[in-house]
């Protein structure tokens, strides 16, 4: 009996152990957000670049994915070519 609480004890460690080295490395565990799993669906994703927002449909879009136009000196960005096209023609 004693032999299987050590053994339990062991792997309980272990397990934590090894979440707490892949999150400290980057790795592939779980990571909680907002007291949530990636894996349930309810969780946004993490996003630590940049984000502009589309002056067309209001979404806010990563900087290097954006469509870029500039106009009048300004540069406008959009998540879309619909949302440029519609800009494009709201401002002519």
């Amino acid at each position: 009996m004693g032999r299987l609480l050590q053994f339990i004890a062991f792997m309980f460690v272990a397990r934590h152990v090894f979440l707490a080295l892949s999150r400290w490395l980057g790795g592939t565990a779980k990571q909680q957000v907002g007291g949530r799993s990636p894996s349930d669906g309810l969780a946004k994703p993490i996003y630590r670049g940049q984000m502009v927002r589309d002056p067309v449909c209001g979404v806010f879009v990563p900087r290097e994915r954006a469509i870029e136009e500039r106009k009048d000196g300004e540069v406008q960005h959009f998540c879309s070519e619909n949302c440029r096209q519609a800009f494009q023609v709201s401002t002519t």
